[in-house]
């Protein structure tokens, strides 16, 4: 967890700080088949994953007006940004998608879990969401309901509860419509990720998602509106 500043002249507006990485649905670092027989050949396919997950990013990077929206909105404010915003590594010990550091204010993104670019983009928008929360408000890391303000605005504002993924996913309700669909899977996103936090312990994730949703939801700062 990074280390938090001191209280600023920023509003504590109940939508601070980045909490644990987001967490994969599975994420080893190769197949059966693919597995390295020899350190040589260890060290070839590190290579050959960063190859492709710079790849990947800097092509969502390029081309996703909201990733560049998002990044000149937090500019915008006087936040300053690591160069290079995004470090892609490998994290066999964890089946994490990635973070947001706070002190470096960097994006990591797990090699080997990201695989494509439409991956990229959706785990980055979520990333720079809580970046740009921690540049507009006060971040409390003990507050648990500031973490489920901030994980509702991620899972709203990124890509992750789109509807294609949720009305052609596992997870679609058949009597929701889309609207309805949609929120719930960020609830069910922001609680899955507050249920990890130490600030969080407990207390039970989704009535802690529930108590912040309406106004958090709502708020989809620097975006007019949701970009789905």
């Amino acid at each position: 967890m990074a280390v938090v500043p001191a209280r600023t002249s920023r509003p504590d507006l109940g939508v601070p700080f980045a909490p644990e990485p987001r967490v994969a649905a599975s994420g080893t670092l190769f197949s059966a088949s693919e597995a390295p027989s020899s350190p040589a050949e260890v060290v070839s396919a590190h290579a050959r994953e960063q190859t492709r997950c710079r790849s990947v990013v800097d092509r969502a990077m390029a081309s996703s007006p909201l990733l560049q929206f998002m990044v000149k909105a937090i500019k915008g404010r006087n936040c300053e940004l690591a160069d290079p915003l995004v470090v892609c590594a490998p994290i066999p010990k964890a089946p994490i998608e990635g973070g947001y550091n706070h002190d470096r204010r960097q994006v990591l993104v797990n090699s080997l879990v990201i695989k494509s670019q439409s991956d990229a983009l959706t785990l980055l928008l979520h990333e720079l969401t809580h970046a740009y929360d921690a540049c507009r408000v006060y971040v409390d890391p003990g507050n648990c309901r500031h973490s489920a303000c901030s994980e509702i605005r991620a899972s709203n504002l990124s890509t992750e509860c789109s509807w294609q993924n949720e009305w052609f996913g596992t997870r679609r309700t058949p009597h929701l419509g889309f609207r309805a669909q949609q929120q719930a899977c960020v609830k069910r996103r922001a609680a899955k990720s507050i249920g990890m936090l130490e600030a969080c312990k407990g207390k039970d994730p989704r009535a802690v998602v529930d108590s912040v949703f309406e106004r958090c939801y709502a708020d989809t700062a620097p975006f007019p509106r949701t970009p789905i």
